[in-house]
């Protein structure tokens, strides 16, 4: 009987964020953001990923949603959409050090999946960028000494 109730429960509170957003789906991009980062925790990435993108079309300077688009994107191996996605974070601030280091990893990411030397080296010039911005931030400085040192054994 009391589990029943909480079963009972949760479904009334669907319902209602369901509802809620429906109401809010053309006018607040945060709650949709919001129901979309619900979504990706519970492993609903399609889901997930329309609804930020559809936070995004709603405010195309919407940090927040473009982020973590870019994290759903980074995690399903989609690095160059993920790259588009920092790029365009880059362009709304380009003081964040997060957004270089992250268009670093994947950057990086998408050199060691296609071998495209390219991104090799965009990937250390992101990390350079983070670095110059904060020097100590995550690890951007172990990730740049070893990318240096992979540099050195490519030019060799």
């Amino acid at each position: 009987m009391k589990k029943s109730i909480i079963v009972l429960s949760f479904i009334f509170i669907a319902a209602v964020a369901a509802s809620s957003f429906a109401a809010t789906e053309l006018k607040d991009p945060v709650a949709v953001q919001n129901i979309g980062f619900y979504a990706y925790e519970q492993g609903e990435t399609e889901l997930a990923e329309k609804l930020f993108n559809k936070a995004i079309e709603m405010d195309p300077n919407y940090e927040h949603a473009r982020m973590d688009l870019a994290v759903l994107l980074h995690e399903e191996g989609r690095y160059v959409e993920a790259v588009q996605q920092l790029d365009a974070l880059i362009q709304i601030d380009d003081s964040n050090p997060q957004y270089w280091y992250d268009m670093a990893v994947n950057l990086i990411a998408e050199f060691r999946e296609e071998n495209e030397i390219e991104n090799f080296y965009y990937g250390i010039e992101a990390y350079e960028r983070a670095a110059a911005i904060d020097d100590d931030y995550a690890h951007v400085q172990e990730n740049l000494r070893v990318l240096y040192n992979l540099e050195s054994m490519l030019v060799a």
